[in-house]
This record gives structure tokens, sequence and C-alpha cells, in this order.
């Protein structure tokens, strides 16, 4: 039962802290091995009382099952829902990708266990892209610090032509540790194009805007640059694409047609580049 009850506690911590979360990257590691631990201390036992006598074969087993099923169940279950979360969607919006150089998802897919935003509608395929240095963590230097985040102040591209709809660029970065869920979306602005879909850019820095609401865009034209601003625990781009249907605000899947490798749906733990 002990093995069953950490399996189920692993996998809720699985599903919510992000792989590239500071300490998140280690911990998942240090957790599948705690359990393959508590496993087999937990067969060591029954095998022992087995040896004296104490106990049936049968009884042995039936000690050791739990063990074996939670471990067993657990993985076939996270396989089960990431190969979900990575299925290629069936229609999107193509886009070209708003920003340079190598990107890590954070967070994007089709279910919970890949993409956190998956519970709001209108946000059910957003993006959370960051960028890694070579020891797969976030920032080079002090973690407090939000200078030290490899994504700030990266130049942001607009994905697509349209019209500025909305800007809001008046909103302090955060501080890592603190957010501001008040305004979740922080500094932003969203497109909208000519069929109406509406592409969403968030968490820039404040005072990088060089675009204004109503003004014509074009795909590639400079919006701003990655901040932290809003509801973000550290420098990030969101980016989501969603339309109207029977007047509600319904994500879509995003299609980057632009990548070095080639057109692809992004999801969690893929690494993005455009040169």
């Amino acid at each position: 039962m002990g093995e069953l009850l950490f399996a189920l506690g692993l996998l809720a911590f699985w599903a919510v802290i992000p792989n590239w979360h500071p300490w998140g990257w280690w911990a998942r590691g240090l957790a599948l091995g705690l359990l393959a631990l508590a496993a087999i201390l937990h067969a060591w036992g029954a095998w022992l009382l087995w040896a004296a006598g104490h106990i049936t074969p049968a009884r042995a087993f039936s000690w050791v099952e739990p063990g074996i099923m939670a471990v067993l169940g657990l993985a076939a279950l996270l396989a089960t829902a990431y190969a979900a979360g990575v299925r290629v969607p069936a229609t999107g919006v193509s886009l070209e990708f708003p920003l340079r150089g190598e990107w890590y998802v954070a967070h994007g897919g089709s279910t919970v266990l890949t993409n956190h935003h998956h519970v709001a509608v209108s946000q059910r395929y957003a993006l959370d892209l960051i960028q890694l240095g070579a020891d797969g963590r976030s920032y080079k230097g002090n973690c407090r610090d939000v200078t030290s985040y490899y994504a700030w102040d990266s130049p942001v591209y607009a994905p697509i032509g349209g019209k500025a709809i909305a800007v809001v660029e008046g909103l302090p970065d955060q501080p890592i540790g603190a957010t501001d869920p008040a305004n979740p979306a922080g500094n932003h602005v969203v497109l909208e194009t000519p069929e109406g879909v509406h592409i969403w850019l968030a968490h820039l820095r404040q005072g990088s805007f060089v675009v204004k609401v109503g003004e014509s865009i074009h795909t590639g034209q400079l919006i701003g640059r990655v901040g932290n601003s809003g509801n973000s625990t550290e420098p990030h781009l969101h980016i989501h694409a969603e339309i109207s249907r029977d007047s509600v605000r319904v994500g879509i899947p995003i299609l980057f047609t632009s990548l070095d490798r080639g057109p692809s749906y992004p999801r969690r733990g893929q690494l993005l580049s455009r040169r």
C-alpha cells in the first residue's frame, strides 16, 4: 500500500511540477529512484520473512504485488497520458516562430499532463517558451535576479500579419518569487488576423513595445521583448491562438512553419530553433 500511495503522489508531482523548474528536473529522478527503492526494500523484507519460514510464498507475493503494480501502473499511466499530450492536432493556425535561437517548450500539448494551460478553454493549446543553458537550467548565476535568465529581453517578432487589437505595456516586470495574478497576461499584444484568429503574446517586458493598438502589423515585425510581467514565475514567452465559437473564445493548435528542422506542432519537452 505504501508504494501505491507513493506512486499516486509521484504522479501528482509529475503533473504539477514542470521539468524546467530549477529543481524539478532532478527531483523527478530522485522521486522515481525512491519509488523503486521502496519497492525493492519491500520485496527484500518479504523474501527474508519467507526464507525464515514466517510466511508462505503466496503471502510473500501478496506483500510484493502492490509495489510491482504501483510501479508498472504509474509507468503505463504516464506513458499513455504523455502520448495523448503529444499527438498531432488535425487543425490549427500556421504561424512563424516569434523568437530567434533555440527555445524549450516548458508547457505545450493536448493534455494537462504536458500543458497546464489545457484546463482553460481559450488557452487549450497555449505554449510557454524558455531558453536553457548547457546544464539544463533556464538561468546562469543568481536565480533570484530576473536578468540572469537566458530568455530575458529576447526580441519577440510578429508570428503572423494582422491588426494589434490590444496592447498592454505599463505593468512592471515581477521579481523572481513574485507574481501578479490580478494581471495574468502581464504586458501583452493581441493580434487579430483577417480570418478572425486572435494571437496572444504575453509576459513581455515593460517599456519594450514598438507597436501601438490599432496598428497594422506585418509578419516578422518586432513587437517587443521577453519579460516577466503578469502571473509569471520567470522570464518566458506565452503564446496562444484562439477563435470565437458560439460566442466562446476557444483555443486552437499552433503550427510553427519557420523552424530550422521544419514545421512542427510544439509540445512539452521539445526544442525549437530558428536562426
